[in-house]
This record gives structure tokens, sequence and C-alpha cells, in this order.
């Protein structure tokens, strides 16, 4: 663990072997989360078609103490849209700091409303297929936000998530969200 600008240089050269280069511009929040505010956000448009944000300050950082997931390491969250869509970077930004006070693990999910007026109701956490990645001595996660609709989020809940995953990918909706989808 180190200090927060050391670590976001690590963090950034480690992520950009998963995902190919970030852009120069990160997206900061007004008061970073080490001092009670929200996640900085990297933004990456090599992964897959569309953008792949990814917060930044969640691992490797002595001043942030996230909960650990049930791997036992630390993760930073990632949204994947078809288009430019600041709402999403801004969801990660804020979630992360949930993750201070609980774990989330891939296959949970969690009630929230996307936007006024999507059809998505609920995320789905999962695995991107990449990571992880290390730095700093540590081994870190990448964990995937899916936005998902209600009937989605009930066959998690009483199915399983792995049903749920299975037909995005069949669907060719993963790893996307997409608040233009029913």
């Amino acid at each position: 663990m180190t200090q927060y600008t050391e670590a976001w240089e690590l963090r950034r050269e480690a992520l950009t072997s998963l995902l190919g280069p970030a852009d120069p511009t990160v997206l900061t929040s007004a008061r970073p989360i080490y001092l009670g505010g929200f996640a900085d956000v990297m933004t990456f448009r090599h992964f897959v078609p569309g953008l792949t944000y990814v917060t930044g300050g969640l691992t490797g950082v002595s001043a942030v103490d996230q909960k650990r997931n049930a791997a036992g390491r630390g993760y930073e969250l990632m949204i994947c849209t078809p288009r430019e869509e600041r709402w999403a970077a801004n969801l990660i930004s804020k979630l992360a700091r949930y993750t201070l006070d609980a774990a989330l693990n891939p296959s949970e999910t969690m009630d929230c409303p996307i936007l006024p007026g999507s059809t998505l109701k609920a995320l789905l956490f999962a695995s991107p297929g990449k990571g992880p990645f290390a730095f700093g001595g540590e081994e870190h996660d990448l964990l995937l936000c899916i936005g998902i609709t209600p009937g989605e989020l009930k066959v998690c809940r009483t199915i399983g998530s792995a049903e749920v995953l299975e037909d995005l990918k069949a669907k060719n909706v993963f790893p996307w969200t997409d608040t233009g989808r029913g």
C-alpha cells in the first residue's frame, strides 16, 4: 500500500496491460475518496467497442480501507457502455464509496435505478474475464457492473445469476450496460 498519486500510476499501468491505453483525461471527484468523497474514473476505449469506465483509488492506497471481496482481494469497479455515457462514470464513482462499508462480489445483484425512464433497474456484478491485475506487490480484481431489467433481477434471485449472464452473452449484451435496451 502506498500514497494515492504513486498508486494511481502503478494501477493505470497495470490496467493498461489488461484493457488497452486509458484516455489521458481522468474524470475526477471534487473530493477524493480517501478524504470522504468519491472515486476518480478512468476511461478505456480499446477493451470492447464503446467505452469502459474504471474506478481508480480503491486498490493499493493506504488511506482507503475497502472491504475485500470473497477472494480476499481489493477491486476496482468497471462499467461498459456502447457509447459515451457520463452517468456511467458517475454511477461507479459513487458506488465505490459503498465498497468501503460492504464487499461486492461476482454473481451478486443490487437494486439500482440506472436512469429515470430506463428499463434497467438493478446491477448484476460479474467478472469481466480479465484480471486479476497486480501492482504494489498485491493482486487486485475488476468487478464489472451490468445494468439489468426487473425480469432479469427476478431470475437472478430465483434461479441464479449464471442463467442471466449466459442469456446476456447469448444476446450479445454482455458486458455492456445500455439504458436503451428492454
